[in-house]
């Protein structure tokens, strides 16, 4: 199973930047599809959804799976990665996550596309 999350981002005017975070994991997820893997792709979330997304209820059925797959594209710093809203998720809260589903001690693939932005939302 893959999870492909990619967010670009709001500057302070509300303005979208960063679209080739979205384009790209779009495309990450295209071809994994392609080659075999159940996607679930999601886009511009921010943290509570992804969490909901890796709650037990939509993670109930990982036990079929020996292998679980994330991409993230967007804005982070190779601990953790940035929602749309600037929220920061950190790796070890999504594989707690998984743990948490069961998953633990089966195959992790982590995939970060980062982009270094700088702009007047971080100033």
């Amino acid at each position: 199973i893959a999870f492909v999350w990619g967010n670009c981002y709001q500057d302070f005017k509300g303005r979208m930047s960063l679209m080739v975070a979205v384009d790209s994991a779009m495309m990450v997820a295209e071809t994994l599809q392609h080659v075999g893997f159940e996607v679930r792709p999601r886009m511009n979330m921010r943290k509570r959804f992804i969490m909901d997304e890796l709650s037990d209820d939509n993670l109930r059925d990982l036990g079929k799976y020996d292998t679980v797959l994330v991409y993230f594209s967007g804005r982070g710093d190779g601990s953790s990665f940035y929602t749309q809203s600037a929220e920061t998720v950190t790796i070890q809260e999504v594989w707690d996550r998984f743990d948490a589903a069961g998953f633990r001690g089966k195959a992790r693939v982590l995939i970060m596309d980062l982009f270094e932005m700088k702009s007047s939302w971080e100033e």
